[in-house]
């Protein structure tokens, strides 16, 4: 093979590890061909693709400004440029105010497993397992995110776990495709994916390439956190969508671009309907599942803006008692699903989907958040 076949070759592996969510190893495939053919746009423009699903913001930008200089004025790459900007901001002020210890404390307690695998790190509330692939300093990164998250969490919930909480973090490049199709990010997007259940345990999966971007890692324990929470104020009767929505809007906040694409799909029509958001949001088709979550995040931003946080808890608690949600979504909205969802709709369609407002720190998002991101 000529030198363009062999770059071709990359590329291709590359395409394929990045549909199978092995972002990690779709990076090394375009490095790889870019060493050898390095004119290429597109190229760098997927390659950033690739960063961006790891959290590697720079190198991600890196990327577009390349293909820009081999391409310039090209809308794809200025759009990508806009999101991972955002992206950026968003997840480093995400650990804006949090101190992490990089090194573990030579105290740190830790336990053989059965497996081989990397030892357990026992905390107060939680044990932490990781696959061997996974550095002594990201496990202890991750649980000093994961005690602020219990922190932060409770205090906004009034709720903590009444057992031990098990979290395993998983190497998702060391699954295989049907493992991976299963366990669809619920992050939206990005190389992280994560479940939780009712007997307190957590398991979360991250394409390792060097060092696990904190940001994410931070969302997603908190998107995962607040289900556990959830399930045990609520008994696991709360509605699919009004979990998925709570869980992504106290992991971080809705973006501008996806802003612009929940506007899109109203006005295309798109949006599900209620019993649809009732189904497991993993059993959908990709795009759906990704509206499913935009829906369910954009609605309970809506809720919460419209009605303070503390109806949300009392939601909950009154589900968790045993009364029926449609009863209790009644009691505290004023309405019902459609209608409430209706007025929202409204609001969409106005353009006014961005909250600046006194009646955002009903939300909590001093603990939660910095202050300035919802400024």
């Amino acid at each position: 093979m000529n030198r363009t076949q062999v770059a071709g070759t990359h590329f291709n592996r590359a395409t394929d590890c990045f549909q199978h969510g092995r972002y990690a190893e779709a990076i090394r495939h375009y490095r790889t061909g870019l060493e050898i053919e390095a004119t290429r746009a597109e190229i760098y423009a997927d390659l950033s693709k690739s960063y961006e699903m790891v959290g590697r913001w720079d190198d991600a930008l890196d990327c577009l400004n390349r293909a820009l200089e081999l391409s310039p004025d090209h809308p794809t790459v200025l759009r990508r440029r806009e999101r991972i900007q955002e992206e950026k901001q968003v997840y480093e002020a995400l650990l804006h105010g949090c101190k992490l210890d990089p090194e573990p404390p030579e105290d740190l307690l830790l336990e053989s497993t059965d497996t081989g695998s990397c030892p357990r790190i026992r905390r107060e509330r939680f044990v932490l397992e990781c696959d061997d692939t996974i550095s002594l300093n990201t496990s202890w990164s991750l649980c000093q995110l994961i005690e602020q998250t219990s922190r932060e969490l409770g205090e906004l919930l009034q709720c903590y776990p009444t057992r031990e909480v098990s979290v395993v973090l998983e190497d998702v490049e060391l699954r295989d495709e049907v493992e991976i199709q299963e366990h669809a990010p619920a992050n939206f997007t990005f190389s992280l994916s994560g479940v939780s259940d009712y007997e307190g345990r957590i398991r979360l999966a991250i394409s390792i390439y060097e060092e696990p971007n904190p940001g994410l890692l931070l969302a997603l324990i908190r998107h995962e956190w607040v289900h556990l929470l959830v399930d045990i104020l609520a008994h696991r009767r709360c509605p699919v969508w009004f979990n998925e929505g709570l869980a992504q809007i106290l992991a971080r906040p809705l973006m501008e671009f996806e802003r612009t694409r929940l506007r899109r799909a109203y006005h295309k029509c798109q949006f599900l309907r209620i019993d649809e958001l009732q189904q497991q949001f993993g059993n959908m088709p990709p795009d759906r599942r990704k509206l499913a979550y935009l829906q369910s995040t954009g609605f309970m931003e809506y809720l919460i803006h419209r009605n303070g946080f503390s109806r949300i808890y009392d939601f909950l608690r009154f589900i968790g008692n045993g009364v029926t949600p449609d009863v209790a979504f009644q009691h505290f909205f004023d309405g019902t699903h459609e209608t409430i969802m209706d007025k929202w709709k409204e609001v969409i369609d106005r353009g006014e989907t961005r909250y600046r407002d006194c009646r955002a720190r009903d939300l909590g998002r001093r603990q939660v958040f910095p202050s300035w991101l919802y400024a």
